[in-house]
């Protein structure tokens, strides 16, 4: 598959998964996703629908396509990498920071948003939608942009251990 066409076929299934994520109705999906506020399953469709279009809200700009390919890469190789370092605020931080010295924090701003648009969106009741992940990311995408020469994987396990103590 030639370059263009790879870069059209990722474009157009990414505008389709997220234009799913913005669009999502199912009645009983709500049902399934928890609330922050609570800790429990959402009670009301209202409440659920106000989050997802608050979210949407503050969501930066969709950045070039091939710059987010780039970034969902590392975002998938060190995701699983992330797995043995702690805490969930620390794996966040961690993606967070290997995805802004590998690509650009603008990258990890937006994966930090998409990924809690896809855990309110996605009707799993085993991934948690929370603002406190998007902070997290942010954080480590921070320490990542600001040491981008230095910071590789160990890098950026030590500040996101420093950020997150437990």
């Amino acid at each position: 598959m030639t370059g263009f066409n790879f870069a059209r076929v990722t474009l157009i299934g990414l505008f389709f998964s997220i234009s799913a994520f913005a669009n999502t109705s199912a009645d009983e999906c709500y049902q399934h996703e928890t609330d922050p506020r609570t800790g429990w399953i959402y009670q009301n469709r209202a409440q659920w629908e106000a989050d997802r279009k608050d979210l949407w809200k503050v969501t930066p700009r969709m950045p070039s396509i091939l710059r987010l390919k780039r970034g969902y890469d590392v975002a998938m190789v060190e995701s699983v990498k992330s797995r043995g370092i702690g805490s969930d605020k620390r794996q966040h931080c961690y993606v967070g920071c290997r995805i802004a010295a590998e690509v650009g924090a603008d990258i990890a701003e937006y994966a930090a948003y998409y990924k809690e648009h896809k855990d309110i969106s996605d009707c799993d009741p085993h991934t948690h939608f929370d603002l406190a992940d998007i902070s997290a990311t942010l954080k480590g995408a921070e320490a990542g942009a600001m040491h981008s020469v230095k910071a590789d994987a160990a890098f950026c396990r030590l500040e996101c251990r420093k950020i997150f103590k437990k």
